[in-house]
């Protein structure tokens, strides 16, 4: 009869520990540990250029509690540098990146403490990466974080009145001058 309760309760203790609900001896630590290795890992990733190891990493980071930083930079990576010319990568390659990149924004959106910087290197990637000018994302995108002014931190009030401008325009005109006002606004530098 002890070894069934004992058994039994061992059984629980561990269910509950696994399923996160409860933190026993050691087990904050290990977690700690846990996204310390990681960090290390996502830090060694991006100093060597694994843009593997960045998209396998940077999710993990925020699973852990990181908060979206390190996927917004490894998506930034993987997106937008990566396929810039230095890279030299074939065109297919380079478009398999930047849509790696969007993909690992795109699944970050809903859980974002700030979606307003994943949109924007959304827009970054679409506008100036993706060369499908017809791509409805392009425009999708860009004219969102533009709409909303940059989000509530962005210092600046250009987006805002671009916007503002935009709709003045003919609809015909619009995604034209949207796209050109983004591109303007965060033009790489040469």
């Amino acid at each position: 009869m002890i070894r069934i309760a004992l058994w039994v309760f061992v059984s629980v203790v561990g269910a509950v520990a696994l399923d996160g609900h409860a933190d026993f001896g050691g087990l904050p630590a290990a977690r700690a540990l846990q996204a310390w290795w990681m960090a290390r890992q996502f830090e060694s990733a991006a100093l060597h250029d694994d843009l593997d190891g960045l998209a396998r990493l940077g999710p993990g980071l925020a699973s852990v509690g990181a908060g979206d930083g390190p996927l917004r930079f490894a998506a930034n990576r993987i997106g937008f540098q990566a396929t810039g010319e230095s890279w030299e990568l074939p065109a297919a390659e380079a478009r398999q990146r930047a849509e790696q990149g969007l993909s690992l924004l795109e699944a970050a959106l809903g859980t974002s403490s700030d979606p307003f910087e994943i949109r924007l290197t959304q827009a970054l990637i679409l506008v100036n990466r993706v060369e499908e000018a017809g791509d409805a994302r392009r425009l999708q995108v860009a004219e969102e974080w533009i709409a909303a002014g940059g989000g509530p931190r962005y210092p600046f009030s250009t987006p805002a009145e671009s916007y503002r401008e935009a709709l003045r325009r003919p609809a015909a005109e619009r995604s034209t001058f949207l796209t050109a006002r983004f591109r303007i606004a965060h033009a790489e530098p040469h």
